[in-house]
């Protein structure tokens, strides 16, 4: 739609029905919205790529073609400020609280013996000797220094001499190199 003074009412109409979906959305999935943003693309009569710019019900056309051209510039390099503009699209980013936050996850279980032995393993300085751990047995705070190879069942993580991983609160491998 080309945004003329007489379309305030409609992009206005159009951001509520799309916030609106967002949250019924997000309903639907047994969650409640903590907040919603819209945003509208834009772009220059006749022209071929949009510029996404957020816009809120009552903003007016005069803060979006404000928005509108500064983007423009700013990725672009110029703006037009007396050519007429046009929304292509306007949608809603709803976002609510998280199904299960990290600290709601039970503490990982350690399963398995961690220790495997060692092994050869190539690496670009030639060929080391690498210990080799079972990535389900690391209990929190286990520290592994390359080389290293850490096997789990979807996984391998190769330290190499030098690197090290430590197993977080988490059960997360936070490698350093």
């Amino acid at each position: 739609m080309l945004l003329g003074p007489e379309h305030r009412d409609r992009v206005d109409a159009a951001v509520r029905d799309v916030t609106d979906a967002a949250r019924r959305a997000l309903a639907d999935a047994g969650h409640e919205a903590e907040s919603v943003q819209t945003l509208v693309d834009v772009r220059y009569l006749g022209q071929s790529h949009e510029t996404t710019v957020p816009y809120a019900v009552g903003d007016g056309r005069a803060a979006l073609e404000e928005r509108f051209h500064a983007a423009h510039e700013r990725r672009n390099g110029f703006a037009r400020r007396g050519d007429p503009i046009e929304i292509v699209t306007v949608r809603a980013e709803a976002t609510g609280r998280a199904a299960l936050r990290w600290d709601e996850l039970p503490a990982p279980v350690p399963t398995g013996e961690a220790s495997r032995g060692t092994r050869p393993m190539r690496t670009p300085e030639g060929v080391v000797e690498a210990s080799v751990w079972w990535r389900p047995g690391l209990r929190p705070g286990t520290e592994v220094a390359g080389p290293a190879v850490v096997e789990e069942p979807e996984a391998t993580t190769v330290l190499l001499p030098g690197e090290r991983a430590t197993v977080g609160d988490g059960g997360a491998l936070e490698v350093e190199w």
